[in-house]
């Protein structure tokens, strides 16, 4: 015999003084699967719901989020009152859709007017697809020049600094200063590969070391060969030792006698 299809309701706030929305969609929630798929033969499983949860944690690294991920089966329903209410963004959510779509369960978006039980709802799933496709490249496309003009005024364009520097001062204000402690360290691995000590053994020693201080320690020999080789290179602003590895290939970067 086949079970009965069961659906469960989800919602989320992201600060603490948000909590009177988890009635409201609870009941929008519940409302809506009395009026439209209890008659379908679908029984209520309860709602979901993740306090005080940030946008930017995707749906199934959230607490309940990710209980309920695991709990539905296929042929069950999921009903969010908003989109932008549940998930981090429109491309978090279509994500999660699509997850959901291939696990054979349905979804129900209250605000969008979304059932991808219909061919209709398939639809709009589409266009939201696309949009959030465009979405992305036009912000990729806006990173990478952002990037490409940092780069080229010397200016910090990520996270990390690269090998020899370190950033200092706050966006967008940041830049690059020399960071002798990390250049000392550096110094003394490239020693150690001189000495005969192979890439491996001397990623092992910065994981172990605690004579030399510095923050960043290169724990792979990817990093250790990229910092030996950065400093052979007179510390050029590359963050990413494998774009730096790169530009060795391409001879658009040349070594010293560092």
């Amino acid at each position: 015999m086949k079970p009965q299809p069961i659906c469960y309701g989800y919602g989320r706030h992201s600060t603490n003084k948000q909590e009177l929305t988890e009635e409201v969609q609870r009941h929008r929630c519940k409302d809506y699967h009395d009026r439209n798929l209890k008659d379908r033969g679908y029984a209520w499983g309860g709602f979901f719901y993740d306090k005080a949860t940030q946008g930017k944690v995707p749906f199934s690294e959230r607490e309940h989020g990710r209980v309920l991920f695991t709990m539905v089966r296929p042929g069950d329903a999921i009903v969010v009152s908003k989109l932008d209410r549940s998930f981090r963004s429109l491309r978090d959510g279509i994500d999660v859709m699509e997850q959901f779509a291939q696990r054979g369960v349905s979804f129900h978006s209250l605000d969008l007017l979304i059932d991808t039980t219909t061919p209709l709802g398939k639809f709009f799933r589409t266009i939201l697809l696309a949009v959030a496709e465009l979405e992305r490249e036009f912000t990729r496309e806006r990173v990478m020049e952002t990037i490409a003009m940092r780069k080229r005024e010397g200016l910090p364009h990520c996270r990390h600094a690269p090998v020899g520097w370190k950033i200092v001062g706050k966006k967008p204000r940041r830049e690059y200063r020399v960071d002798d402690e990390e250049r000392r360290y550096v110094q003394v691995m490239a020693a150690g590969r001189t000495a005969g000590m192979s890439y491996p053994q001397l990623a092992l020693w910065s994981m172990t070391q605690k004579k030399f201080p510095c923050k960043r320690t290169f724990t792979t020999k990817e990093q250790v060969r990229w910092a030996i080789n950065a400093r052979r290179a007179g510390y050029p602003k590359i963050t990413n030792y494998k774009e730096f590895n790169r530009m060795v290939r391409l001879g658009e970067i040349t070594f010293g006698q560092a």
